[in-house]
């Protein structure tokens, strides 16, 4: 009978500390499931804020474009259809921009008259949906690469 008692004091003990860590379990768990519900939030705000310093950089390097366009648009070679000087002073601003692939004149036909890379033969751009969309709209007009 004793050796009943034993385990019988055995098991309260046992059921006592339990009682008594249980407390404590609970509050850890609810602690690591807020600090994750925090994270995630955290996660959450810095990714929208990166996305939108993203935006606010590629809008102004959209408008960056649109200024240098305008600007190219009203020098007297451009205007004038002058070849040769046209594409002589592009291939010289194109080295202050690294950032774009060419610069270039198209024709209102879609032929490209000048060009900062040099080119041989006829180059259309007629069948280009950037500039179907700049006839269209009597525009400017991007295309992303």
């Amino acid at each position: 009978m004793a050796r009943w008692s034993f385990q019988s004091l055995r098991t309260l003990l046992v059921l006592l500390v339990l009682l008594a860590v249980t407390p404590a379990f609970i509050l850890i768990i609810y602690t690591a499931s807020e600090q994750r519900r925090v994270a995630a939030a955290h996660v959450q705000d810095e990714a929208l804020r990166l996305a939108r310093m993203a935006s606010s950089q590629q809008q102004r390097y959209f408008e960056g474009a649109r200024q240098l366009l305008i600007a190219l648009a009203k020098r007297p070679d451009v205007r004038h259809a002058q070849a040769g000087a046209c594409s002589a002073a592009f291939a010289d601003l194109l080295s202050s921009y690294p950032f774009y692939a060419n610069l270039g004149v198209i024709r209102g036909d879609g032929r490209t008259f000048c060009s900062a890379l040099p080119f041989s033969g006829v180059l259309s751009a007629s069948d280009r949906s950037y500039f179907q969309r700049v006839v269209a709209a009597r525009g400017l007009a991007a295309q992303r690469t």
